[in-house]
């Protein structure tokens, strides 16, 4: 199964994000997100399907967040997270053009990582890895719904153990930078609504493309649980949307 999306979309949404989170962000984490960029459009310029990452080994870090991710700052914890993505892109275009592809496939691998730690971003040797989970656009044989989160397996046995790919909650976030906000809005629950409201350039052009994608998803989502016969659960679990989903009108 895969999806189609505007490569100008895209961009337009990671730069909005860019300039939205650059405040939030910690190292080199903006340089991770303007190299992703680049990326994207040597992508389009491919005939041949690529990866579109910004990799574990430099990703993207927030700032730590000092019990904030709590009301009134009542966390007993100083944690910050660090966030990275692979997505399978393809190119598609006309037959015999040659010219940029306006539209990219994802096309089997569609996964975005969230790591939070117990530490400061500038001690990152002395941080404990405290929470991981995958937030996950699924392939065709994938058991759990289209879209949907998992917690990341442990080494440890006995707690989530990496053989245990249970449980696949049904996720609503649609792209690498809509999980990245996700991540900053859990850690501070007080300022990145401040940033995020602001209807200003980068906050406009993001809320129009999030706000186009969540519609059309929740709108996929409303017509598979109101199948007249069955349960409403089983027919989201097992729906596979049309690959043209989150085109632009």
């Amino acid at each position: 199964m895969s999806l189609l999306f505007s490569v100008s979309d895209l961009r337009d949404e990671l730069h909005a994000f860019r300039e939205l989170a650059r405040g939030m962000l910690f190292g080199n984490s903006d340089q991770a997100l303007h190299t992703a960029a680049d990326d994207l459009i040597s992508i389009s310029r491919r005939s041949t399907p690529c990866r579109w990452q910004i990799h574990s080994a430099n990703p993207v870090v927030t700032k730590h967040s000092v019990g904030s991710y709590m009301p009134d700052d009542e966390g007993a914890l100083t944690v910050y997270a660090d966030i990275s993505f692979v997505w399978m892109l393809e190119p598609v275009r006309p037959p015999g053009n040659t010219q940029a592809a306006k539209r990219v496939r994802l096309n089997g691998l569609g996964s975005t990582v969230i790591r939070i730690f117990d530490g400061l971003p500038w001690k990152p040797n002395e941080a404990t890895e405290i929470a991981v989970w995958k937030m996950e656009i699924a392939d065709t044989a994938a058991p759990g719904t289209f879209f949907h989160v998992q917690v990341h397996g442990r080494e440890d046995p006995a707690y989530f153990p990496a053989a245990l790919d249970v449980p696949r909650l049904p996720g609503v976030l649609n792209s690498p930078f809509a999980c990245m906000e996700f991540a900053l809005g859990e850690l501070f629950q007080a300022k990145w609504p401040r940033i995020a409201m602001k209807d200003s350039g980068p906050g406009l052009r993001w809320r129009s493309i999030q706000a186009y994608r969540h519609r059309r998803h929740l709108e996929w989502v409303t017509e598979q649980v109101s199948a007249t016969s069955g349960s409403p659960w089983v027919m989201w679990k097992a729906a596979k949307p049309d690959e043209g989903l989150f085109l632009p009108a």
